[in-house]
């Protein structure tokens, strides 16, 4: 039985985020680590969304398994770790089995490489996009006016919960993101939420307009969270004290993108950036988003080899072949990343073909 033909009934079961979450087709692999298993079970994405996954994997997983822990590749040894609910799994005809997941946790580190990895991949294949969505997933932004609302509004996160009034009705159990808005002074913050109570509510003012009251939970580990909000709280200035929202934004994105540090630590010397060349590769200039989907799994022979193959043997990026010297890049980069890092067993078992 294919996989074609078991994709659709599982996919469905994914029906509730489907009209606000953005589905990419797209082949990555991935590592599912079950609670008692001591080894992983390796498996390959059919889809992915940001609210969750259909994955094929090598073997079945324990009947009434109801979560799991799945990794995905980043960049060189990073990785994107959630735990993830299994919705519907199928065992196939030939051992294997597909699973439908729905993501319940990430770290404020690895929601942010997931959301970068969509927008890669999406950069690719503009066409496949839900009717009526209008980006990778539906949003919820919420302003401040000022650094004490900030701090309030922080503190309250902090909690894992969050309420606030709202003009739309939202579905209950929808995850969303929460967008803490950008100004022009500063880009936001974006944090994963799941609406977990909506009702109809009134204020002052506004008898004839219909408004919701809409609470919130947090997608994150809640000591991740804490502790993230914990160290943003520390670096806001005091009331009164001079300071920009553009400063405070700039230093919330650069600690989800590097590890949390001592803030009594002192900064690093500013580096000795090399001198800037206008020489770019076919790859750099033609085929970025060819590039920086292969980049993916840099460091990495399984997951470098399957991004490969969906690269030169896939209709995904070139349809009809890749130009001589973008193809002899695509060469080297192979050549190079085997030399460093190595090659699958499956690919060493056919290495004498290469001479």
């Amino acid at each position: 039985m294919s996989i074609e033909s078991q994709s659709a009934p599982l996919s469905s079961s994914l029906a509730p985020d489907r009209r606000t979450q953005r589905r990419l087709s797209v082949e990555i692999p991935v590592a599912v680590t079950l609670r008692g298993l001591e080894r992983r079970i390796r498996g390959v994405t059919k889809d992915v969304s940001w609210g969750g996954m259909l994955v094929s994997l090598a073997e079945p997983i324990p009947e009434g398994t109801r979560a799991l822990q799945i990794t995905l590749p980043w960049k060189r040894d990073e990785r994107i770790n959630a735990i993830a609910q299994v919705l519907r799994a199928k065992q196939l005809q030939d051992g294997r089995s597909l699973i439908a997941l729905r993501f319940l946790k990430l770290s404020p580190r690895s929601h942010m490489r997931l959301e970068g990895l969509l927008a890669t991949l999406g950069t690719s294949r503009p066409q496949q996009r839900e009717p009526g969505s209008s980006g990778l997933v539906r949003e919820l932004e919420v302003s401040v006016n000022d650094l004490d609302e900030l701090r309030d509004m922080m503190e309250a996160i902090a909690s894992g919960q969050y309420s606030c009034t709202v003009f739309e009705s939202y579905t209950k159990d929808q995850s969303l993101c929460f967008v803490l808005a950008g100004t022009d002074e500063w880009t936001g913050i974006r944090l994963r939420a799941r609406v977990v109570d909506v009702r109809p509510t009134t204020l002052p003012g506004y008898a004839d307009i219909p408004l919701y009251a809409a609470t919130l939970q947090f997608e994150h580990p809640k000591e991740s969270l804490a502790k993230l909000i914990h160290y943003i709280l520390g670096q806001l200035p005091e009331s009164g004290e001079t300071s920009t929202m553009l400063e405070w934004s700039q230093m919330v994105h650069s600690q989800l993108i590097k590890p949390l540090k001592d803030p009594t630590e002192p900064a690093p010397p500013p580096s000795k950036r090399p001198i800037k060349t206008e020489l770019r590769s076919a790859l750099e200039t033609d085929f970025p988003e060819a590039l920086n989907y292969l980049m993916l799994g840099w460091g990495d022979a399984e997951a470098f080899e399957m991004m490969f193959r969906e690269l030169t043997l896939g209709d995904r990026f070139h349809l009809g072949g890749w130009p001589a010297d973008a193809w002899e890049e695509l060469m080297l980069l192979q050549d190079i990343h085997d030399r460093v890092f190595g090659i699958t067993a499956e690919r060493d078992k056919f290495s004498f073909l290469r001479g």
